[in-house]
């Protein structure tokens, strides 16, 4: 068994790209300052067939305790090392192209609500964007290094059906 501990910002990783077999994240993503750029990083260096395994916090889907999370995230990550409460864990992930393989949600027993909301599970890098990405990779190589190419595609990651 390789393994290898990086300490590094998430958000730009010094690995190859599609290098890793799996990547764990544990209870990292309500604190990262840029989660979609720390995901991203996570998809691109994730072989075709690896595994994003996660435990995180973050909002609740009952009304009254992600209303608490939303009133108190002005100074809760001041006083907490950055933790976000209210983020949508769940939305992050598919948002970011990722298929759920797994995913499970509780209240951890003990804690408060409005910290103790809990999603874990396994992703993997959705089937679309594991053939769209190749494209716009060659795209910006044939444009030029140095080339900025924005891209807008609307697609329902949510409806895990189509993956």
């Amino acid at each position: 068994l390789n393994v290898e501990f990086l300490i590094e910002s998430a958000s730009s990783l010094s690995v190859e790209s599609n290098s890793i077999d799996t990547v764990v994240s544990t209870y990292a993503l309500c604190s990262i300052p840029e989660p979609q750029k720390t995901l991203h990083e996570i998809k691109r260096v994730l072989k075709d067939d690896g595994v994003f395994i996660f435990s995180e916090h973050g909002l609740s889907p009952n009304k009254r305790v992600s209303f608490i999370q939303n009133i108190t995230d002005f100074f809760y990550p001041k006083i907490a090392g950055g933790c976000h409460t209210n983020r949508n864990i769940e939305q992050l992930i598919s948002d970011s192209g990722f298929q759920f393989l797994d995913l499970n949600n509780i209240y951890l027993p003990g804690t408060q609500k409005f910290l103790g909301y809990n999603y874990w599970g396994k992703a993997k890098v959705s089937s679309y964007q594991q053939l769209i990405l190749p494209v716009y990779t060659l795209l910006g190589y044939l444009l030029g290094q140095n080339a900025h190419l924005e891209l807008s595609y609307a697609v329902d990651f949510h409806n895990r059906e189509h993956f």
